[in-house]
C-alpha cells in the first residue's frame, strides 16, 4: 500500500452522528467520572484487526490525527476532551518513537479564544508544513454549532525534510497561523486528502457524511457522492490507487468500525466490519484514525473510556 495521503482524525460519534441541537441532548455526566482514552488495533490486510494491548493515551487527549509515521519518528495532533473540567478544547502536538507511547508538548498549538478546537486533520504543503483543518464551535458548548477552520502548521526547530517531503522531527517545536478564511463548511470530524492534481478533498460528518473539494485548499464546493451510512471517516490509499474508508456505523443499535472501498473517492461500497466495536457501551467511543505503517500494515486508533 502507498503511504496514506492523509491520515485521519478521531472523537465521539455519539455526539457526531447527529449534528448541532441533537448533540446537546447527550448527557455530560459520564465525562465527570471517567476519563477518555485512545486505543489501537493492527491489521495486515486492512480489514481484520487485532487490538493492541495497553492504551495509547490516557487522561484528557482525544481526536488523534497522525502526521508522520516512521520508525523512531511519529508526530500527531491531539484534541483535549470535552469534559467540563478541562474546557475549552484545544489541540496539541504529540510525538512518539513507535506510535504506541505518546508524549504531548507542554502547550497547545491550536486554540480558539472563547471557543473549542477539536478534530484535526491535515494535508502536506510540500515545504515541510501542513494545512490543518479542524472543527470549532461558536461558543464554549463543545457539542453544538460545529464549523471548520484552517491554518498552517510549520516546524520551527530541529526539523529537516526527507526525500518524500515528510518532516524528520526530534523534540520539535511548531508554529501555527490561522488562514483567517471562512471555509463555509459546517460539521465535525473532517478527513482531508490531497488528490493527484493537488486539489484538497474534505469528508465531513454532519447529518450523514458530505464531501467537499477545493483547488486552493480554502474555497470549497460540495461534491455529489455515494457514501456509506455512518460518520467519522478516515481514509487509506491502496496500491492500485483506490481508497479504503474506515468509519463508524451505528446501524441496528451497535457501534462498529466498518470499511468501505471506492475507485474515485466519491462512490463508495460498504465492505466489511473490522470487528472493532463499542462492546462496553462507552459514552465516548469511536472516531477512528487510520495510518499505514512503514511495513505496510494498517493501524487504527479510536477513542474509548
Amino acid at each position: 500500500m502507498k503511504k496514506n495521503i492523509l491520515i485521519s482524525r478521531i472523537r465521539n460519534p455519539l455526539y457526531r452522528g447527529v449534528l448541532f441541537g441533537l448533540l446537546v441532548l447527550f448527557a455530560m455526566a459520564p465525562f465527570q467520572s471517567r476519563a477518555e482514552v485512545i486505543r489501537s488495533a493492527i491489521s495486515s490486510d486492512g480489514v481484520t484487526f487485532t487490538i493492541e494491548p495497553g492504551l495509547r493515551t490516557t487522561g484528557i487527549y482525544v481526536d488523534p490525527y497522525i502526521l508522520v509515521a516512521k520508525q523512531g519518528n511519529w508526530v500527531g495532533l491531539f484534541s483535549t476532551s470535552p469534559a467540563p473540567s478541562v474546557l475549552p478544547q484545544v489541540i496539541y502536538v504529540g510525538t512518539s518513537v513507535d506510535g504506541l507511547t505518546w508524549s504531548m508538548e507542554n502547550t497547545p498549538i491550536i486554540t480558539v479564544p472563547g471557543s473549542n478546537a477539536l478534530d484535526p486533520t491535515a494535508v502536506p504543503l510540500g515545504d515541510g508544513s501542513y494545512r490543518v483543518y479542524y472543527s470549532a464551535t461558536p461558543g464554549n458548548n463543545p457539542f453544538a454549532g460545529f464549523f471548520l477552520k484552517s491554518g498552517i502548521l510549520r516546524p520551527k526547530t530541529n526539523s529537516n525534510n526527507d526525500e518524500d517531503g515528510e518532516i524528520e522531527v526530534s523534540d520539535s517545536k511548531w508554529s501555527f497561523a490561522e488562514d483567517g478564511v471562512n471555509l463555509g463548511i459546517l460539521g465535525v470530524s473532517p478527513e482531508a486528502i490531497l488528490l493527484d492534481d493537488g486539489d484538497v478533498r474534505l469528508y465531513v460528518t454532519g447529518i450523514g457524511m458530505k464531501v467537499y473539494r477545493s483547488g486552493d485548499g480554502l474555497t470549497f464546493v460540495q461534491e455529489t457522492a455515494i457514501l456509506p451510512p455512518g460518520s467519522d471517516p478516515t481514509l487509506i490509499r491502496l496500491d492500485d490507487d483506490t481508497y479504503r474508508m474506515y468509519y463508524v456505523d451505528r446501524g441496528q443499535g451497535a457501534e462498529l468500525i466498518w470499511t468501505a472501498t471506492s475507485i474515485d473517492g466519491l462512490n463508495w461500497q460498504k465492505e466489511s466490519s473490522t470487528g472493532i466495536g463499542n462492546i462496553a457501551g462507552s459514552q465516548a467511543w469511536g472516531v477512528p484514525d487510520s495510518i499505514e505503517l512503514p511495513d505496510g500494515r494498517i493501524r487504527l486508533y479510536w477513542v474509548d473510556m
